[in-house]
């Protein structure tokens, strides 16, 4: 048998062909260079995957501890006792239909042990809204009369203002321009308090962080935030969301694939993302961005066209719109986005809450704007969770609602999104695996069948992974023993939720359209959304405008271009 294969030169036909030498001799040069190089670009992905490994790690660890010191810690701390009167508070929570355990979530409201002014303003679209009955009966139960001193000050809003697509701000209109007091406490219909000195607790995070004047030391349960951002007052408190199933009545899978998701990996990012963006002075999932250096705005207020912003490495915090507080007198100052609103535009812009209506994510924008605009900082640093009760999710619509979130997500920070599969437990898995085996094929493996290799190092990324968010879980809950007896049910959840991560962003990254409370719109590029009406043509053109702003855009381009027979150069305006 030849030493080489059919139609290859032998060594001595090569040798005795000076010109066969020349020719082959450069050819094999450039293949050893392709290998070094092919291998060295291959080393250094396989690096970065280790170090990227290394990073989610560091990051889910600062999430744990931060849910065990903060959360975990029983009985919980008082609220601080200081002469400085309470302010009034206005609490807004506006309705849509009968969500589970409407009746105590609503009474969490109006049995705060508060000190100070206190009023509930409950808002609906529709006065047919089941949700009117039990708000009518609460009212019967607390509401102040004449004759009564401990009575609650309580006002119902019916009928929304059609501001834009989004229709909790449309609901949230009309009491924001009533509520008497300046702090303001926009609370969801879903979301039970777990204590009666939750209130409270959460405004001493705007009396020990008024601004730089303050003298007010912090408490044992409010770790100070740290460095340079002391000197920025908090103008925005949130409260992480812990999921809960009612312990009776139909349970379906979408259900607890969305309690151990919001309990674990969203939770540790959560908090592990705000503590950091609070320690270097804010998802999704996850909505953080480099923020502009708020020291060179010229007016907290106004917008100086000849600013030139550096950029910090600093990290917004992640706010979830469940349980927030901010003021009022600060919302009606900005607009969405970085840049404080310009007085000498034309027309001149819209201010307030209405100019967030375009936004299906009003909440994270509201609180980006805020943060930017006006230089104040953000505080979740309350012992206290927002209880989130969840009614019956079928796996559908489990599988559309992460859809539809990841969908506006990425139109408002495409970077994070992107990059969102590299931190679940799944893909970055095996990732990090290829990496090892990249590097350590021969001195670590030797003779072990790849196979066997992985399964080994599986069992022991997926146990870590899974023990960590448990722990997240059990650090949150208010009632630990609720998990512990349900701990086979949560992990098989668990796995499934883990799996099922990386085709919902699939699925969520070749779309723009989402379906939200029967309604469809399309989310632009520009993070806005637009209903799509029936038999609108201009609502159409959005959807496939949207649709191209995608990363497989270009690709659906040309299949559309080929099939319409019209080239590939000719690119569709509409």
């Amino acid at each position: 048998m030849p030493p080489f294969p059919m139609g290859q030169p032998s060594l001595r036909s090569m040798a005795s062909s000076p010109s066969a030498v020349a020719t082959a001799t450069p050819s094999a040069g450039s293949d050893l260079l392709d290998d070094q190089w092919t291998s060295s670009l291959t080393s250094g992905l396989a690096g970065l995957v280790l170090v990227w490994y290394v990073v989610m790690w560091a990051i889910s660890g600062l999430g744990l501890s931060v849910a065990i010191r903060r959360y975990r810690p029983r009985p919980v701390a008082p609220p601080l006792d200081t002469p400085t009167p309470k302010p009034g508070v206005s609490i807004l929570r506006p309705l849509k239909g009968l969500d589970p355990n409407l009746y105590e979530n609503l009474l969490s409201s109006f049995t705060q042990d508060y000190p100070g002014p206190l009023e509930i303003i409950f808002s609906l679209a529709d006065e047919n809204d089941r949700a009117l009955g039990v708000v009518r009966e609460l009212i019967d139960r607390f509401g102040a009369r004449e004759g009564r001193e401990d009575g609650v000050d309580v006002r119902v809003v019916v009928g929304e203002t059609p501001l834009g697509p989004n229709p909790k701000i449309n609901n949230l209109a009309k009491p924001f321009a009533l509520a008497k007091y300046d702090h303001l406490w926009v609370l969801d219909s879903g979301i039970l308090l777990p204590s009666r000195q939750t209130l409270s607790r959460a405004i001493d995070q705007f009396l020990l962080n008024p601004g730089p004047s303050s003298s007010v030391s912090s408490t044992s349960y409010l770790p100070s935030s740290g460095h340079k951002t002391e000197k920025q007052r908090v103008g925005l408190v949130h409260h992480v969301p812990f999921a809960v199933i009612p312990p009776r009545g139909n349970r379906p899978l979408g259900s607890w694939l969305e309690r151990v998701f919001l309990n674990g990996n969203h939770a540790k990012m959560y908090l592990a993302i705000n503590k950091l963006s609070t320690s270097s002075s804010s998802s999704s999932s996850l909505m953080c961005n480099r923020r502009t250096n708020p020291d060179e705005l010229t007016d907290a207020t106004f917008w100086d066209s000849k600013l030139k912003p550096s950029y910090r490495t600093e990290l917004d915090s992640c706010v979830m719109g469940k349980s927030n507080f901010y003021l009022k007198s600060d919302v009606q100052k900005i607009i969405p986005g970085r840049k404080p609103p310009n007085p000498a535009s034309n027309p001149p812009p819209i201010l307030g809450l209405a100019s967030f209506s375009p936004y299906l994510a009003e909440d994270n924008m509201l609180a980006l704007s805020l943060m930017h605009q006006l230089s104040i900082r953000h505080s979740i640093e309350t012992p206290d969770v927002a209880i989130n009760l969840i009614g019956p999710m079928t796996f559908r619509d489990y599988f559309w609602r992460r859809v539809r979130w990841i969908r506006v997500r990425k139109e408002m920070t495409k970077a994070a999104t992107l990059v969102e599969p590299l931190t679940e437990s799944v893909v970055l898995g095996f990732l990090t695996f290829w990496a090892l085996r990249t590097y350590l094929s021969e001195s670590f493996f030797g003779n072990l069948v790849w196979w066997k290799a992985f399964l080994a190092f599986w069992i022991i990324h997926w146990t870590s992974w899974a023990t960590l968010d448990w722990k997240v879980m059990t650090s949150l809950s208010p009632t630990p023993s609720e998990e512990s007896g349900e701990r086979f049910q949560l992990l098989g959840a668990w796995m499934i939720r883990e799996c099922l991560a990386f085709p919902v962003w699939v699925v969520a990254m070749m779309g723009n359209t989402v379906e939200w409370r029967g309604r469809t719109y399309v989310v632009l590029p520009d993070g806005k959304a637009k209903e799509v009406q029936n038999g609108d043509g201009n609502g159409v053109e959005e959807v496939e405008a949207g649709e191209r702003s995608t990363m497989f855009a270009w690709f659906r381009s040309r299949r559309r271009q080929q099939a319409q027979g019209l080239g590939y150069e000719r690119i569709s305006s509409s």
